[in-house]
């Protein structure tokens, strides 16, 4: 069996598609369904079908796709082991997080980390919270640092840190130059949140449901710092953590609309594969991140250490 016709195959049925699955390979569409057509040969059964434009396996493709998941978890705890008689004297760190973590949270922790382990070489990833653990899910990474959402049985976590969401206004909305309002007038506001697979974006939604409201989401986005710009320029309000916005704040750009509810707050979290709970290396990453929060807090008040339990 060709083990690399076996990933392809495995990334294709992940993620339905023929197309995506070539992005992450670095394969063109017409190379992927080469290499299809020649595994599926070579087992003499069809292994994947098209239904209505969607890529699905077959019963047989099935059964190879979770003898793939386990031969590719057995690979990638081996890696862990074997690399760990390196004693971290060097060795490739995949981290995958989203935008607004590698900009806030990140490089004071990478910094402390460099430092600690300087032959170690990092490859970051940014993308939304979603993407994140799946790709820690499906072998691409070694560590995602999402906003809290659901990981799935695949998976391990170490909670890092609690940010406070803020309720964002332009300094020229009405509702900024009152000393408090009751989230139940944000009702009918435009309201501007991130995209779905977003941590904040589920977060924001939650800070709704609690109380019964539905928003009136005007615009969704994939970047924070257009959502910033945005609400700057009056066209809705949004929720962010504090540090994301804390240069804005200060300089007037954006206004925090106080909220008599209380405080929500925003958790982050440190993931791995249950197949990498050994990897010295990730300990060793875990560690320097949950001793850098005192820094963080230097920089940002409003970060509060929730780790380190599972």
């Amino acid at each position: 069996m060709n083990f690399n016709q076996l990933k392809i195959f495995y990334t294709v049925v992940n993620k339905k598609s023929f197309s995506l699955a070539g992005k992450d390979l670095y394969l063109t569409q017409p190379d992927i369904s080469i290499q299809i057509h020649h595994f599926e040969e070579y087992f003499g059964v069809p292994l994947i079908e098209r239904i209505r434009k969607n890529i699905e396996p077959t019963d047989a493709g099935k059964v190879l796709f979770s003898y793939a998941t386990r031969i590719f978890e057995l690979s990638l705890e081996a890696e862990g082991v074997i690399a760990d008689y390196r004693t971290l004297s060097q060795g490739m760190l995949k981290i995958h997080t989203t935008g607004t973590i590698a900009k806030c949270y990140l490089p004071e922790i990478l910094r402390h980390f460099k430092i600690g382990y300087p032959n170690i070489k990092i490859i970051l990833k940014a993308g939304n919270s979603q993407e994140a653990v799946d790709s820690v899910a499906n072998f691409e990474a070694d560590i995602a640092i999402p906003g809290r959402i659901h990981y799935g049985n695949k998976l391990l976590f170490t909670p890092f840190i609690t940010d406070k969401l803020v309720l964002v206004a332009s300094p020229k909305d009405d509702l900024s130059k009152r000393k408090k309002i009751d989230l139940e007038e944000l009702a009918g506001k435009p309201i501007i949140i991130r995209e779905l697979g977003s941590g904040l974006r589920k977060f924001t939604l939650e800070i709704f449901e609690k109380e019964g409201i539905s928003p009136n989401v005007i615009m969704e986005l994939t970047h924070c710092d257009a959502i910033k710009k945005l609400v700057e320029h009056r066209i809705g309000l949004s929720f962010m953590t504090y540090t994301m916005v804390r240069d804005e704040l200060k300089e007037g750009i954006l206004k925090e609309v106080d909220l008599s509810k209380k405080d929500s707050t925003m958790q982050f979290d440190i993931v791995y594969h249950k197949s990498r709970k050994t990897s010295q290396l990730i300990k060793a990453f875990i560690n320097t991140a949950l001793k850098g929060i005192p820094e963080l807090k230097k920089i940002s008040p409003t970060i509060i250490a929730t780790g380190p339990t599972n």
